[in-house]
């Protein structure tokens, strides 16, 4: 585990990744990093939750936080 580079600043606030919603972030390898996601609609229905869900889980996937096959 030697090449494990930690991300801190060893402060109690926490630490920020992307300093702006333009700010290009990416995981686990991503070749393209992407921006912030666009607001996600509030859920008021099946039909909303489940639309909100595939637009959450299709985000998650192009940043590389879920594996996309």
């Amino acid at each position: 585990m030697a090449d494990i580079q930690m991300i801190s600043t060893e402060n109690p606030e926490g630490c920020l990744v992307g300093a702006a919603s333009t700010s290009l972030v990416g995981f686990y390898g991503i070749t393209t990093p992407v921006k912030q996601c666009a607001v996600i609609a509030d859920a008021t229905s099946t039909t909303t939750v489940i639309s909100a869900f595939n637009t959450l889980n299709a985000y998650l996937k192009t940043l590389g936080i879920v594996a996309s096959a």
